[in-house]
């Protein structure tokens, strides 16, 4: 008597977007940063986007009289709201 292995149904994933933040402006204030993430969904790409902030970036190094410039981040305080609502992976 033999046994035929059934193969496990894949599940599809859902498509990607290309969501948009943008935190701060620096036409309005001193700073400001944006980027783009692959995902699913906001909720996904808000998450993705706050694992890949560091704590902080150094700019530049002994520039002349610039001894050091670095910027900060505080990845909690980035929001859905500073998304938009995504577009097609294909459109990007």
């Amino acid at each position: 008597m033999s046994e035929t292995a059934s193969q496990p149904t894949p599940v599809a994933k859902p498509p990607l977007k290309s969501f948009h933040f943008s935190c701060g402006d620096s036409a309005e204030g001193p700073i400001g940063f944006c980027g783009r993430v692959k995902a699913a969904s906001r909720e996904e790409a808000l998450s993705v986007l706050r694992e890949a902030l560091p704590e902080a970036v150094v700019v530049t190094e002994n520039e002349g009289a610039i001894q050091y410039l670095q910027v900060y981040f505080n990845p909690d305080k980035v929001k859905i709201s500073d998304s938009d609502s995504g577009m097609d992976e294909q459109a990007t």
